[in-house]
Formats: structure tokens, C-alpha cells, sequence
């Protein structure tokens, strides 16, 4: 029977032998090192191994087909690919509006325009993600970002900050390069306050709000879009613009339920946390609110 379903990657070279896997494996059993880094593969090939595993008729192509449905992210989709002769699900991701597409899935409620042809729905963490070692217990001594420096605003990489830190006895580490995005073990609490334009936050998912939660870390952020539409502030992570105003939160988080939880529930197999949706805060033990929760790609 021929698949209903398309999943496009143009990198044949990396997912083929995946592709002809009678039983194919989890996405962390897998020894794929761009899994953890690449988002065209996190959209197409990881939600290929899951439907594949649960029985779904579905394939993997390096092209788009034509008089089929394909799913397509948006760097693996261009005019020149001739996405017109087919019908296409396009992944937005961070990225610009993708027009020429039938259907669009976005990670950011205010990327939908069109509510007959524009969905938000639950997407996967970042594959491989190691959680905070247990053993490091109540400690809050390491405070950590995790993506391309140029968006962390400049206030948090001054000297007076890291000063100011250390006085509280905490460390910062700025993890810029994307081999050291899935390892949590030695980190406390991870900082996520960027300097950028509305409209970037407005095309931005949840993604490092959701993985410290999965990794098992405080996450202290700043006033995004994104965290709002999932999670509340005070609630189920710490709000910050400034590093006035993440040095007041010290004593706080020290006494705070959310500190607790964050560093004794965790959902880990064998080291790594396996990719799932999460669908509620509250069903995790998160929060005390039932808003609707996706997961970071």
C-alpha cells in the first residue's frame, strides 16, 4: 500500500537506513548527533520513528511528491522544489510565514492567521536531552544559557553581572555552541532572557522553558510571547528583564514549590529524557493551572 503521508528531509544521506528499518528505533536510541541540533530532522524523521512505531502508513523522501501529502520544514521548502504541484503541511517553525503552502504548523499562537489552514500543536523536545544530575540536590550554584550569544541581551554578558552572581556564590555559563544544547547534568537553573525584535518573539516557541522543565532545571526567563500562551509567571517558572531583577530573585527561589519540583520530578529513561508531548502542566507536576503545554523543537 502505497504511504498516505510524506515526511521531506533533503538529507537522504543521514535518515536511508532509518527509512528501511522494519522496526525502527526511539529517537534516543539513535547515534545521530544532528537529531539533537537539526530542526528539519526533529520535525520530519522524529515524528516519522514515532508513527512508524504506532503503526502509521508513512514514508520518508527527499523530495516532494507530487499528488501526495507532504510535510515539509520550511528550510526543505522553495519554489524551486515545485511545492505547487503537491499538497504541503509546511513546518514555520522560527522562521517567515511559508505562502506557499496548503497548511501550516507553527509554534507560536501568533503565527496564525488563518484558523482553517494554520495550527499550533504539541511538538517534540530537543532529542537527547540530559537532565540535571540528582546528586547536585538543592544546590543553586550553576546559572546557564543555552543558544547563539548574539541573543542573549548584552546586560547579562557584563562583568558586573557575573560579579554580582558570584557574590551569591552561582556561576554563569553562556552555552553558545549547539553540541552543548542537550546537556543539563551540571546546570541549576537556566536563564533564557533575549535582546530582539518583536517580531522574532513573535515566531519563537516555548522551547527552552519546556526543556529545563524536562531537564529538571529552574527556568528564569524574560517576558516572551511564547511562555505566556503555555505556562504563568511566579507559577511555573521565574519572569525577569534585567539582572537587577534576577539577582532580587535569589531568596525567592531558594523558598519557592516550583525550585522543589524542578529538582525532583523528572521523567528520565536511561539517562536521556525520550521525546514526548506534553499536554498539561498540571498532569506533570507542574503549576496548579491546566493550560494547554507543547514541547520545544
Amino acid at each position: 500500500m502505497e504511504p498516505i503521508i510524506y515526511f521531506v528531509n533533503r538529507r537522504p544521506d543521514l535518515w536511508e537506513h532509518l527509512a528501511q528499518m522494519k522496526h525502527p528505533p526511539l529517537p534516543s536510541e539513535i547515534d545521530l548527533p544532528l537529531l539533537k541540533t537539526n530542526a528539519t530532522l526533529h520535525w520530519t524523521v522524529q515524528t516519522y520513528l514515532h508513527l512508524r512505531r504506532h503503526g502509521a502508513n508513512v514514508c520518508l523522501s527527499a523530495s516532494i511528491r507530487p499528488d501526495a501529502i507532504n510535510v515539509v520544514h520550511y528550510d526543505d521548502l522553495g519554489w524551486k522544489r515545485l511545492p505547487f504541484r503537491s499538497f504541503v503541511v509546511a513546518i514555520q517553525a522560527d522562521r517567515a510565514r511559508p505562502e506557499i503552502a496548503d497548511m501550516r504548523i507553527v509554534q507560536n499562537h501568533l503565527c496564525i492567521r488563518n484558523e482553517m489552514t494554520d495550527f499550533y500543536i504539541p511538538f517534540w523536545t530537543q532529542p537527547g536531552l540530559q537532565p540535571r544530575d540528582c546528586s547536585r540536590g538543592q544546590r543553586l550554584e550553576r546559572l546557564a544559557y543555552y543558544g547563539l550569544e548574539v541573543y542573549l541581551a548584552p546586560a547579562f554578558r557584563s562583568e558586573s553581572f557575573r560579579t554580582a552572581l558570584e557574590k551569591l556564590g552561582i556561576s554563569l555559563e553562556v552555552r553558545a555552541n549547539p553540541d552543548q544544547w542537550t546537556d543539563y547534568s551540571q546546570t541549576d537553573a537556566v536563564l533564557a532572557i533575549r535582546q530582539t525584535t518583536d517580531y522574532v518573539l513573535s515566531i519563537k516557541p516555548p522551547t527552552k522553558l519546556l526543556n529545563a522543565f524536562r531537564a529538571g532545571c529552574i527556568p528564569i526567563l524574560g517576558p516572551e510571547p511564547a511562555y505566556h500562551q503555555v505556562a504563568i509567571p511566579g507559577e511555573d517558572y521565574f519572569e525577569a528583564s534585567n539582572p537587577e531583577q534576577v539577582i532580587l530573585l535569589r531568596p525567592f527561589i531558594s523558598l519557592s514549590k516550583l525550585a522543589a519540583l524542578c529538582f525532583t520530578t523528572l521523567n528520565r529513561s536511561n539517562g536521556l529524557i525520550e521525546n514526548q508531548p506534553i499536554e498539561n502542566l498540571g498532569q506533570q507536576g507542574w503549576g496548579t493551572h491546566n493550560e494547554a503545554l507543547a514541547i520545544g523543537g
